[in-house]
């Protein structure tokens, strides 16, 4: 072969192997040689519990819910006689499953944190037979056969849910696979099972769609009555639509016949139904594939596949409404569908979406614990895409939810993720905002070291959380006035589409000339389907902390990474600070912040008045200022902090993606062997970094006393008066520095 011949596939195959990892190896030094923060400083801290009636408790947020509490849909909010915004967390499987005295315990629990809103997820699964309980609706026997001790179990939980204030999300599908031997649905070739959770034939198989219409109709049947009216919303089909598997390949990859047969013949009868002329070639298949080049046919199949989740999510939900005509019924979320899903959620009565920042990567395979990868990305540090991207998924005639939210445990930047999703549904109004998870097991509810997803074992999380519940709740971040609808055709809808589009939809109706991808820092954004004009938000006339100037009650500033939040009963900032330097922020410099030289320069730190003042007027105050949480690694002088170490992404991922291989990733190694330590093993105690640094805010006060607050929120220890000093304005203290017991929240106690 000569010089000039061109290269074999296998010979262009081998170049990019080597290319990659080249790549890979120059990628791994550039990281190694990168400067970096200073090493983290950690103090002992256990995972909080909230005493009640400590300055940390937010129970009085709730009350019990009566007839009148019944939660129903007023026009884009949640509403009973007053509008009603929903704070809460996930259950999963056993978690969403307490015996009598762990469901009290759980529902007491949770109001402290100022939850009001529970989603009961993955209960469409089969009930194991362990001592400790059902962990599952489902028995053995033909779907949809409910287990008798498991429904037993969820009426009692309701009623413990409904006598704390707190509403709840039923999930219909979200883990069951059918069985075509016990279920009848369709077989497949060879005995085949159907693919995990389902998806997507589920949605194809009538006999399984009837299935899971009469699974709905059972299960509501068998809770009517019990904890009224705290079951408020069911939602029938988690992260799943027929658009979202022919975005993602799975659609041409997992339908194969006899399903395959019965969409080709659906599709055939939708051309003829619509005058659109076949092709054989693609018409055989079933799937006409995402890449055609064929505009109008793949516009076709869009609205095909549209036609079909609409009819889909409809005779479920008409299902819902003959068992239960209260409960809001949720679709699907947005982002699982793109822009298409707002044609095909037409008839829900709530929008939700769900989104993360940083996921677990599996070099060995979904799901091995004990292989595992961070990327340790920030949220602010990367341009909000996801917050950014859920606020186009909005749709300004109905209630809109984020009905998963969460930066996972172990990201060392996790201690933002709560204040700057708080503060930017503030701005937009949304109705409501549910962190995924708070436990998966029951016995995840007294977990003693961090764990996953979990909020149980994330005192990181657990420090601000009844804070930011307050603050999103009680409108202390006022919402924007104007707003920005958008409306798109069906161009665009199939764009995002066929670029696979989810958190990144603001870029790409930006490029479309559709919307300003900045837009949601100065407006509440949505689409409408209408042009019909759109209310400015209304201000609480009740809430006399309310912001009356013009400037935002929160600021996003992507060049310094920074949020800024400054209303009247809550002030801090979350991002990077350089340390050593003073900054003034706020209206005006209203607080200051200047970080010690030995931090890191990452800070989440929140004043919040706790007694309905403003915060210059306020004599109660909550200071929160956690740092991110470790587990603990045995050494010579007992439980040491085991902190997170550098990674290589596998070489499958650098083939894969070789413009990619060079972000950091990060695990956590045992010491003596280097082998990752399993993420559901991690040992106790619990290390929280220090981040020294001094706080200065505005108040009119004599005197000031200052208490560093232990794991359930009660006084420890008080910060000594040299710590802390009278301003022309206000009070500048010093906080988790030398020569104090460290804490992650403090009381602020001012007087006359």
């Amino acid at each position: 072969m000569s010089s000039s011949s061109p290269a074999s596939p296998r010979s262009r195959a081998q170049r990019a192997s080597v290319f990659a990892a080249v790549l890979a190896l120059t990628g791994a030094l550039v990281f190694a040689c990168t400067p970096v923060a200073a090493a983290a400083s950690f103090y002992r801290f256990d995972i909080p519990k909230i005493a009640p009636h400590s300055i940390a408790d937010f129970s009085a947020l709730n009350a019990p819910l009566e007839a009148a509490d019944r939660l129903t849909s007023c026009g884009n909010t949640l509403c009973t006689k007053h509008p009603v915004r929903l704070f809460g967390v996930n259950l999963l499987f056993g978690a969403a499953l307490p015996n009598a005295a762990e469901g009290a315990q759980l529902a007491q629990r949770l109001r402290a944190l100022g939850v009001n809103f529970v989603r009961l997820h993955g209960l469409d699964s089969i009930a194991s037979s362990n001592a400790g309980g059902p962990t599952g609706l489902l028995t053995a026997g033909p779907f949809p056969t409910l287990n008798d001790e498991a429904l037993t179990r969820l009426r009692a939980f309701l009623e413990q849910l409904r006598s704390n204030g707190i509403y709840t999300d039923l999930n219909l599908h979200v883990a069951y696979t059918f069985r075509p031997d016990i279920d009848h649905t369709q077989a497949l070739p060879d005995g085949r099972a159907w693919p995990t959770q389902s998806k997507p034939l589920q949605m194809i198989d009538e006999t399984a769609i009837r299935l899971q219409a009469l699974y709905a109709q059972r299960l509501l049947e068998a809770l009517r009555g019990a904890g009224e009216p705290s079951l408020a919303v069911v939602e029938i089909n988690n992260e799943s639509s027929l658009v979202y598997h022919w975005m993602d390949g799975t659609l041409a990859r997992l339908v194969t016949s006899p399903l395959r047969d019965t969409l080709r013949a659906q599709w055939l009868a939708y051309c003829a139904a619509h005058r659109i002329a076949p092709d054989d070639d693609e018409d055989d298949r079933g799937v006409v594939p995402l890449d055609t080049r064929d505009a109008t046919r793949a516009a076709a199949y869009l609205d095909f596949l549209v036609d079909k989740d609409r009819q889909y999510l409809d005779t479920i939900a008409r299902a819902i409404r003959q068992a239960n005509d209260h409960v809001l019924v949720i679709g699907t979320q947005m982002n699982f569908g793109t822009l298409a899903n707002f044609r095909s959620l037409a008839n829900m009565d709530v929008i939700d979406a769900h989104f993360y920042v940083d996921q677990y990567a599996f070099p060995g395979g979904m799901w091995r614990w004990n292989n595992w990868q961070i990327t340790d990305r920030s949220n602010i540090g990367t341009g909000l895409i996801p917050l950014i991207g859920a606020a186009f998924y909005r749709s300004l005639d109905k209630p809109f939810l984020i009905t998963e939210f969460n930066q996972p445990w172990p990201n060392r930047q996790a201690s933002e993720i709560l204040p700057e999703t708080v503060a930017f549904a503030s701005l937009q109004d949304w109705s409501g905002l549910t962190f995924h998870d708070y436990a998966q097991t029951r016995e995840g509810y007294d977990t003693k070291a961090p764990l996953e997803f979990s909020l149980a074992g994330d005192a990181t999380k657990l420090v601000q959380f009844g804070q930011a519940a307050w603050a999103f709740r009680t409108r202390a971040i006022a919402p924007l006035n104007a707003v920005a609808p958008y409306r798109f055709d069906n161009s665009v809808m199939l764009d995002a589409v066929k670029k696979r589009t989810m958190d990144g939809i603001a870029a790409l109706l930006e490029q479309r000339g559709v919307a300003k991808a900045s837009a949601p820092f100065t407006a509440r954004v949505g689409f409408s389907a209408t042009d019909a004009p759109l209310p400015a938000a209304q201000a609480d006339s009740t809430n006399p902390t309310v912001n009356t100037t013009t400037q935002p009650d929160a600021q996003f500033d992507m060049n310094a990474r920074t949020t800024v939040i400054d209303a009247p009963a809550i002030e801090g900032v979350t991002g990077y600070l350089e340390p050593g330097r003073a900054y003034r922020l706020g209206n005006g410099g209203r607080f200051q912040l200047k970080l010690d030289r030995s931090t890191r320069g990452f800070v989440s730190l929140m004043l919040s008045a706790r007694d309905g003042r403003t915060i210059e007027h306020s004599r109660s105050m909550l200071l929160t200022l956690p740092g991110y949480a470790v587990g603990s690694t045995a050494s010579a002088h007992g439980p040491a902090p085991l902190d997170l170490t550098p990674a290589s992404p596998p070489l499958r991922e650098a083939l894969k993606n070789p413009l990619d291989i060079t972000s950091p990733r990060w695990r956590m190694a045992d010491p003596a062997t280097q082998a990752t330590v399993n993420l559901r093993a991690i040992e106790a105690p619990v290390w929280m970094e220090r981040i020294a640094c001094t706080f200065s805010f505005s108040s009119d006060a004599k005197s000031l006393r200052v208490f560093a607050l232990d794991a359930s929120g009660q006084r420890r220890s008080e910060i000594a008066a040299r710590f802390i000093r009278k301003t022309a304005t206000g009070f500048e203290i010093d906080l988790q520095v030398s020569g104090q017991t460290p804490a992650p929240w403090f009381e602020i106690s001012a007087s006359d």
